[in-house]
């Protein structure tokens, strides 16, 4: 092969993405093994009653029954939907977890959710554990790198469905899958034992797949398969249901005529309810509603006096820091500075998501509605969920961080190139260098050595 023959192929779109995609899976990989290496066991939000689900499953082979009257290691992520915790309870079946309750010696006054205190953050002792043979702290860490390869399916999947909506536009895909890729908050879950990471590539999967059969008219099988998807990710936690709506709407615009549309929606439908109404029926002869709601409030005693139906808006700096990053158990945090930053690219996000409406004239309408749907789907659900319970978190968008990611790049993309360009790479270099910054200095520091 000639020199000419190299650098033309080099040079190609398809080439630059996925030259890119490598680089941006190298990094993300790098950044993990920080945040995994600078987060001790169970100083992740919920990790501790996350990875107490999977022992459970792991030791007694059979599904947790929550009681409000009786907490165990699970706590309120017993009434989380097992598939998740199956897979994880798989991955480290073969591990000796006999010293468990070393790693659960809670810390006297941890300030959880404090990070106005002046301190180590630690919400547990670890000097015990930390000692050989540290059984439990193994199986820890292994069920972190699932979740780990986890967020390797979310970024390929966003990266996918940039590139099947605009094949040649390399600069805007790789923009798009840095979005997600150097999402310090998006790392920082990534690399802890949470169901959201399993959510996150499955909703994402669905994502990409609704695109990708877009591109064409939609055939049965196909929806049949994302009413597979989506019934997985209802599976893994409940939220993934924002996919639904996005979904639905994606369905009618892409069909010519009523009856098929009337096919589809009933394929979906009928798939989604034969892969997850048994959770919901089993949730509802257990604890009397169809979620398990009142249980989980009653465990994570979370719930606000009153209904508060603005208390999303009331919070929205927590909500909009905790996007982008808030670690540990609620309490290690970034300076003022970096946050403006973050604010001003989440405003710029929301804008460019606004322009597209003005801007997309062409068949991916379609599209532009299906991904804005599940975005505010997402808000919209978030928006409920706060309004109901203390804990405004913006970690609870990111079923829809693949859908942010796309809009975002795609309303970038209409910029002169030279700006448009410009702009794309500071943002991507600012995110990776707070994820950096996080991993390295923010989060060790908060934490004896």
């Amino acid at each position: 092969m000639s020199l000419t023959t190299v650098t033309s192929l080099l040079s190609s779109p398809d080439s630059r993405s996925r030259i890119g995609l490598l680089l941006i899976l190298t990094l993300y990989l790098v950044l993990s093994v920080q945040f995994m290496q600078a987060t001790p066991e169970f100083e992740a939000s919920d990790e501790a009653t996350h990875f107490g689900h999977v022992l459970h499953l792991k030791e007694n082979k059979m599904l947790i029954v929550a009681d409000a009257n009786r907490r165990t290691l699970a706590a309120q992520e017993a009434t989380q939907p097992p598939l998740y915790y199956v897979l994880t309870a798989i991955v480290i079946n073969t591990l000796n977890t006999a010293d468990k309750y070393i790693m659960y010696l809670g810390r006297a006054n941890a300030p959880v959710g404090r990070a106005d205190i002046a301190g180590y953050k630690h919400g547990f002792i670890h000097s015990e554990h930390r000692q050989a043979p540290a059984l439990t702290a193994l199986a820890v860490k292994t069920a972190r790198y699932f979740s780990m390869a986890l967020g390797l399916v979310t970024i390929i999947c966003t990266f996918l469905t940039f590139r099947t909506l605009f094949p040649s536009q390399s600069s805007s895909v790789l923009f798009a899958t840095s979005l997600v890729a150097f999402n310090p908050m998006f790392l920082f879950i990534s690399n802890s034992v949470n169901n959201d990471t399993l959510l996150m590539s499955l909703c994402s999967a669905v994502t990409f797949l609704a695109v990708r059969l877009s591109k064409n008219q939609i055939s049965l099988l196909g929806t049949f398969i994302l009413g597979i998807i989506l019934g997985l990710a209802v599976l893994t936690k409940v939220s993934a249901l924002v996919m639904l709506p996005g979904l639905m709407a994606l369905l009618l615009f892409s069909q010519t005529n009523t009856s098929l549309r009337v096919k589809h929606i009933t394929m979906l439908l009928t798939v989604l309810a034969c892969t997850c109404t048994w959770w919901f029926c089993r949730n509802y002869v257990l604890y009397g509603d169809l979620l398990g709601h009142s249980v989980h409030v009653a465990l994570a005693g979370n719930a606000r006096h009153s209904v508060e139906l603005l208390a999303l808006a009331y919070e929205w700096d927590g909500f909009v820091k905790s996007y982008w990053g808030v670690f540990g158990l609620f309490n290690v945090i970034f300076s003022d500075q970096i946050y403006y930053g973050f604010y001003i690219l989440t405003a710029l996000g929301c804008t460019l998501i606004a322009s597209l409406f003005f801007l997309v004239r062409d068949h991916n309408k379609a599209v532009l509605y299906f991904l804005t749907l599940v975005f505010l789907s997402n808000l919209g659900a978030v928006a409920i969920w706060t309004s109901d319970l203390y804990g405004s978190q913006g970690r609870l968008m990111f079923p829809s961080i693949t859908a942010f990611a796309v809009l975002f790049a795609w309303g970038l993309s209409y910029w002169p190139e030279s700006i448009g360009r410009a702009t794309k790479y500071t943002i991507s270099v600012l995110l990776l260098s707070a994820s950096t910054y996080a991993s390295l200095w923010v989060i060790p520091a908060q934490y004896p050595s």
